[in-house]
């Protein structure tokens, strides 16, 4: 595993950290811990970008939609991913996506915007 300086760009905020990444040709792997200290496991394909963490599995696709059950103490909420655009570099991604949960669409147009560099 390769030692990775993070930032990662929302809509709202930058957010920085340190991880590591595994590359084979076929799939990148990223892994880090976020803020919560939660281990965050990303695996970046042709044209699809799984996000594990804990209580949660986000894949971003844009052949298809998916559907993602994020994990509370009070119960499970469903939620659903539209991939509008996936963008894969040597050294970054980036996502446009609209999330909605099991009745409305929650946010339009969110970006994300993932870029490393090798320590």
């Amino acid at each position: 595993m390769i030692p990775i300086k993070i930032i990662l760009k929302t809509d709202e905020e930058n957010h920085f950290y340190k991880g590591f990444l595994k590359d084979d040709n076929k799939e990148r792997q990223i892994q880090y811990l976020d803020e919560n200290l939660d281990t965050v496991n990303i695996n970046i394909g042709d044209m699809e970008i799984d996000i594990k963490r804990t209580n949660s599995i986000m894949k971003f696709n844009k052949k298809a939609d998916c559907d993602f059950i994020f994990e509370t103490e009070f119960g499970n909420l469903l939620f659903r991913i539209v991939t509008n655009s996936i963008i894969i570099g040597d050294n970054y991604f980036k996502i446009e996506y609209c999330l909605y949960d099991e009745f409305d669409k929650l946010a339009n147009k969110n970006k994300l915007i993932f870029e490393y560099i090798k320590e």
